[in-house]
């Protein structure tokens, strides 16, 4: 999408007209405004979601040609925040209670994570308090990550799109944005963003809380690494995101990624995976959310 100073600075007025939706549909000029104001409304939105626990179950299916389901496994995970960041333990296999030296080798894992935790949370102190200007703040979870690819691929100027309609999702009015690649693009800064390039979608935004609601995508043009001489990561590979409204913000409640890639020049991975979130609390009012 093409993202210049114009857009920031007329950014009060075209928030101004996505609020009230007095806007046109496929305008990619309302499209930009209406992802400016979600970008600028995430400092106000994270501090909700820092103190929240919950737990993850992954169910990995394997798949054939056809993508048929041939084999399945899951695993639950509990996510809790430690120094600014969520931490995973895992606590369970194909419903099965981890023990023994699994068990064991999991709570050095864990005691690991905790200590790398405080000692980035340090870093990110030290380098605020000096005000570096070339130290930046990594994301420490998914959400972050999500929506700072969102943030980088606006400045890149990696996109078209549109605001494509209306509609409404898990009973909240939504605002549609269709995106697809720039042609042309080649100046992806690392390879996540590489893939990221390549891809179309939707997102949904809701009108009101300014937030994503959901994102569906799909990599319209493989992406080889080294040559393909490692590996490939076949057109086709798709991920839907899907939340709910909590009353205050939109919490993940699952995420399927479909994948289909080459590992070297043998082993072909045909992968569903389902991430299903549950049991969110908050830490503080130790209530569910």
């Amino acid at each position: 999408m093409r993202v210049a100073a114009v857009l920031w600075g007329s950014l009060a007025l075209a928030a101004s007209a996505a609020a009230t939706q007095e806007v046109a549909i496929g305008d990619q000029g309302a499209a930009e405004a209406l992802l400016a104001r979600v970008i600028d409304h995430r400092k106000a939105v994270r501090p909700l979601e820092g103190g929240l626990t919950f737990r993850q179950l992954i169910t990995t299916e394997r798949l054939d040609e056809e993508r048929k389901v041939v084999a399945s496994a899951n695993a639950l995970y509990e996510y809790e925040p430690v120094f600014g960041r969520h931490l995973w333990k895992l606590l369970e296999l194909d419903g099965e209670p981890i023990a023994g030296r699994r068990f064991r080798r999991e709570e050095r894992r864990y005691r690991r994570a905790i200590e790398a935790a405080k000692e980035e949370a340090e870093e990110d102190r030290l380098a605020l308090e000096r005000r570096d200007p070339d130290y930046e703040v990594r994301p420490k979870n998914g959400m972050d990550l999500f929506y700072k690819i969102v943030k980088d691929a606006i400045e890149l100027d990696m996109f078209e799109g549109e605001l494509l309609r209306r509609d409404t999702w898990r009973g909240r009015p939504v605002q549609v944005v269709r995106f697809w690649p720039r042609p042309g693009f080649r100046d992806a800064p690392n390879r996540m963003m590489s893939v990221v390039s390549k891809c179309e979608g939707e997102l949904w935004v809701d009108a009101e809380s300014r937030q994503i609601a959901r994102v569906r995508t799909v990599l319209t043009e493989a992406e080889n690494f080294i040559a393909g001489l490692f590996g490939r990561l076949h057109s086709g590979t798709s991920a839907d995101v899907e939340s709910e409204f909590d009353g205050e913000i939109w919490l993940p409640k699952r995420v399927t990624m479909t994948v289909d890639a080459r590992m070297f020049f043998i082993r072909r991975i045909r992968r569903r995976v389902h991430y299903d979130f549950l049991d969110f609390r908050s830490l503080s009012a130790s209530v569910d959310r």
